[in-house]
C-alpha cells in the first residue's frame, strides 16, 4: 500500500513536468504566432511576377481575379504550387500590393500549419502599421470571433517587398475552428453587396433578420430578433466598432463585414473584416451613435438593448478601454515592427511613424474619455463590478477527451461525447455568469457559460464537449483534443481561474486532479461528478475484484486475473502516459511487455462502477 501511494505521488509529480513543457499545436498557430516577424518569400522562375500580378489585378473585376502559380517559402518551410493574386479595392493601386495566397488553389487540400488561404495586408491607409493588428485583437478581447493576426516581412525571390501585416482568411478553417458547426452559410459584404460566400445559397436568415428590424419595435421586435441573431454578441461586435471608429465598416456604410449563420443554434454571428480605416482620428463615433446598419439603430431604440449595450460599455471600461491595457499592446506592436522597417523600400518617414503611433495613444485614450461622459449624459449608472472567485476556488477538476459506450457514461441524448468536470473548491454557490471555457489561449472566450448557471458549494459540474448546441444539458461549442490539448477557464477580465495542459490521452480513461479539487492531474479510471481518486482500493462491496498480476517483477508477460467478466485495463508509465491498453470480458488477460523499458508500472482495472488499481514491477531477462 505505501508503494502504491508513493507511485501515485510520483507519477503525479512527473505527470505535472511532462504537461508543464507540452506545447499545444492548433491550426494556425505557428503562422500566427505574434512573438515575431515571419519572413515569407514569394519563389518564382521570373522576377517580372509582381507585374504580371499587377495586370492580371487590372484586367479582371472583382470577385474573378485569377491566381498565378508560384511557391512560397514562409520561415524556411516551403510549399509549392501555390496560387497567388492581389487582392483589395483601392489598396491595390499602392506600389506595395496587398496580396493574397491560396495554398490549395492547384493542389487540392494542401495547406500550410493548417490554413488554406492568407491574406497579405499592405496597411498602404495606415502609417501605425497597427489598425488591422490591433483592432481584430480587441475585438477578440471582447469575445467577438474575429481573424487572427501577425506580422511577415515579405521577399519576391530576393527582393524585398517591405512588411505586411497576415491576417487569417475567413473560411471553412476558420469557422471549423471558432464555432459549434462550419456547415452553415458564411455571408460576406465586400461591397456594399451582401453575397453568399459559402454554404447553402440563400439570403434568407440574413434577409430575415433585416425584416424584423425595418418592421418590428419593442417586444415584438426583441422577441423575433433573439430567434436569428446572437444580440450579446452583436452589441459587443458594434460596441468594439464605436471604440475603434471603424470606417468603411458596417456603422457608416454597412460594408466590409461578414455574417455566419450557425446551424446548431439557428442564430447568425457578425465577424468584423478589414480595418484599415479604423482608428479615424477625425469625426469619432459617440458611444451610442447609430449609422448605416438598421439592427443595431433598432436595438438603441429598444430599452432592453439599449441597457445592455450600456452595460457592456461599463464592464469594457473596467477590463479594455484602458491606457494600461491598450497602450502596452501598441508599444509591444511597435517594438516588433521598427526593426522589420529596415530596407523596406515603401517605408520612408520614422518621424511620421512615431507621431502617427502616439497619436493612436491618445486617439483611444480619448475615447475612453468621450464614452464615460457618453454614459453619464445618458444617464446611467453602471453596475458593480464583480471579480471573480480566486485563483483555483473554481478548477477544471476532471476531463475524458475521447469515450464511447464502454464507459458507461452517456449524455442526455444518449450520446458518448467528450465531457469536462469542473468542481467548486469554495464554501459559496458560484454564478458562471462572465465565466468563459476555451482550448484556445488565443481566445479565451470561445465558449460563454449561460448566464444562469451556477456551480454549488464542493459541488461538481458536467460540460459535455461536443459542439451539440442544441442538446440537453451544457454543450460546449468545441471538442478536446484526444492527441494534446490546453484547457482555460477565464472570466470576463481575462483572469484565468483555471487552466491545464495534456498529453495524450486514453480512450474512457480520464485526467483527474487527484487529490480532488486541490492535486495534480493523473490518469484514472473516470470518477464521473463524483469524488477523483483511485475508486474501490479501501471499499469492502468490491474487494473480491481486486486485480492478481502475476509474476511480479515480470520480464515478458504479465497475467492479470480480477473478479469480473468485464473491465478495462490500461498499464500506465512513470509519466503517467498509458502504453498498453485492452479490453477483456473473460476475467483474465495477459499483456506483453516486450518492448517496454523497465522500470514500475501501474495496473488499472476499471469497470463503470469502480477502479482498482495494483503495481508492477518490469525488469530485464
Amino acid at each position: 500500500m505505501l508503494l502504491n501511494r508513493l507511485l501515485l505521488c510520483c507519477t503525479a509529480i512527473v505527470s505535472l513536468l511532462y504537461c508543464s513543457t507540452l506545447s499545444a499545436q492548433r491550426d494556425g498557430d505557428a503562422l500566427f504566432d505574434t512573438s515575431y516577424i515571419h519572413e515569407i518569400r514569394i519563389l518564382s522562375p521570373t522576377n517580372d511576377l509582381p507585374a504580371q500580378l499587377y495586370q492580371v489585378w487590372l484586367n479582371n473585376s472583382p470577385g474573378s481575379i485569377p491566381y498565378l502559380a508560384a511557391s512560397v517559402m514562409i520561415d524556411g518551410h516551403l510549399v509549392d504550387s501555390i496560387g497567388i493574386r492581389i487582392k483589395g479595392g483601392l489598396s491595390a493601386f499602392s506600389a506595395k500590393r496587398p496580396i493574397k495566397i491560396d495554398f490549395n488553389e492547384f493542389i487540392e487540400d494542401q495547406d500550410y500549419d493548417g490554413i488554406k488561404k492568407l491574406n497579405m495586408q499592405n496597411s498602404s491607409m495606415d502609417y501605425t502599421f497597427q489598425r488591422d493588428a490591433l483592432g481584430h485583437q480587441l475585438f477578440r478581447m471582447a469575445g467577438v470571433k474575429a481573424p487572427r493576426t501577425a506580422y511577415a516581412r515579405v521577399y519576391f525571390n530576393e527582393q524585398f517587398n517591405g512588411l505586411y501585416v497576415l491576417v487569417e482568411q475567413v473560411d471553412k478553417e476558420f469557422l471549423q475552428d471558432k464555432f459549434a458547426d462550419d456547415e452553415g452559410t458564411l455571408y460576406k459584404n465586400k461591397t456594399c453587396e451582401t453575397v453568399v460566400d459559402a454554404g447553402e445559397e440563400t439570403l434568407a436568415h440574413y434577409n430575415q433578420m433585416n425584416t424584423i428590424a425595418n418592421t418590428l419595435n419593442g417586444t415584438a421586435f426583441q422577441n423575433a430578433i433573439e430567434q436569428v441573431l446572437d444580440t450579446d454578441a452583436f452589441l459587443r461586435f458594434f460596441l468594439i466598432e464605436h471604440y475603434i471608429d471603424a470606417r468603411d465598416n458596417p456603422m457608416d456604410v454597412n460594408c466590409n463585414f461578414y455574417v455566419y449563420h450557425e446551424p446548431p443554434t439557428d442564430l447568425l454571428y457578425w465577424i468584423p473584416w478589414d480595418l484599415d480605416y479604423a482608428f479615424y482620428d477625425g469625426g469619432n463615433y459617440t458611444l451610442l451613435q447609430t449609422g448605416s446598419n438598421p439592427v443595431f439603430t433598432k436595438m438603441m431604440q429598444t430599452p432592453h438593448y439599449r441597457h445592455r449595450y450600456l452595460e457592456l460599455a461599463c464592464e469594457m471600461m473596467q477590463y479594455l478601454f484602458k491606457d494600461d491595457i491598450i497602450q502596452p499592446i501598441i508599444d509591444r506592436n511597435a517594438a516588433r515592427v521598427r526593426p522589420a522597417f529596415d530596407g523596406d523600400p515603401y517605408f520612408t518617414n520614422i518621424i511620421q511613424y512615431e507621431n502617427q503611433t502616439a497619436a493612436l495613444k491618445v486617439f483611444l485614450s480619448n475615447q475612453r474619455q468621450s464614452f464615460l461622459l457618453d454614459i453619464a449624459n445618458e444617464p446611467f449608472d453602471c453596475p458593480t463590478w464583480v471579480p471573480p472567485v480566486p485563483f483555483h476556488g473554481l478548477v477544471i477538476n476532471e476531463l475524458v477527451t475521447s469515450s464511447d459506450e464502454a464507459s458507461g457514461i452517456a449524455d442526455p441524448a444518449g450520446g458518448y461525447p467528450d465531457w469536462i468536470e469542473l468542481y467548486n473548491n469554495t464554501d459559496e454557490t458560484i454564478s458562471l455568469k462572465g465565466y468563459y471555457l476555451s482550448h484556445d489561449r488565443d481566445f479565451l472566450k470561445q465558449w460563454p457559460f449561460p448566464d444562469t448557471a451556477t456551480i454549488g458549494p464542493g459541488s461538481y459540474l458536467i460540460l459535455w464537449a461536443d459542439r451539440d448546441l442544441n442538446e440537453t444539458g451544457l454543450h460546449t461549442n468545441f471538442k478536446l483534443d484526444k492527441n494534446q490539448g490546453e484547457l482555460f477557464l477565464s472570466y470576463e477580465d481575462f483572469t484565468v481561474v483555471d487552466s491545464i495542459s495534456y498529453g495524450p490521452q486514453t480512450t474512457n480513461i480520464a485526467y483527474a486532479r487527484f487529490p480532488n479539487g486541490l492535486g495534480q492531474f493523473v490518469q484514472q479510471a473516470a470518477t464521473f461528478a463524483q469524488s477523483n481518486g483511485v475508486v474501490g482500493l479501501n471499499d469492502p462491496t468490491v474487494q473480491g475484484v481486486r486485480p492478481v498480476v502475476y509474476p511480479n517483477p515480470a520480464t515478458d508477460l504479465v497475467h492479470i486475473k480480477y473478479g469480473i467478466q468485464e473491465a478495462h485495463i490500461s498499464l500506465i508509465n512513470a509519466l503517467g502516459q498509458t502504453v498498453k491498453q485492452t479490453w477483456s470480458s473473460s476475467g483474465e488477460t495477459t499483456i506483453d511487455l516486450r518492448g517496454l523499458p523497465p522500470g514500475a508500472y501501474r495496473v488499472l482495472v476499471s469497470h463503470a462502477q469502480f477502479t482498482e488499481s495494483v503495481m508492477l514491477l518490469k525488469v530485464n531477462p
